[in-house]
């Protein structure tokens, strides 16, 4: 089971909602050590916890963890994590909740 991420806009709707699939999580976490050095990072590491609410710029500050974190990827999963980038830079997103399972 992977991370449900909803995004909502400035009036608390409901832009979208997403999976961060297992797989692309377990190559994050479980292929490199270098998580541990990411604040926002780590927060997301145990999919069975997380109940994260983050506002803009917490949200910002986690694109910033993922940026950086490009050079520790596989390269076979760096096209999943830059569309997770692409998604979270949207300018109408306010607020993210990433949920555990």
């Amino acid at each position: 089971m992977g991370l449900d991420v909803q995004l909502f806009d400035s009036d608390d709707n409901e832009l979208c909602m997403f999976e961060i699939e297992q797989h692309f999580h377990d190559a994050i976490f479980y292929e490199t050590k270098n998580w541990g050095s990411y604040q926002y990072l780590r927060k997301i590491k145990d999919y069975y916890a997380p109940d994260i609410y983050w506002n803009k710029e917490e949200l910002k500050e986690f694109i910033n963890d993922l940026n950086s974190y490009k050079i520790f990827i596989s390269k076979e999963y760096l096209p999943h994590l830059n569309s997770l980038i692409d998604r979270l830079s949207d300018e109408r997103i306010n607020s993210i909740r990433i949920i555990g399972d």
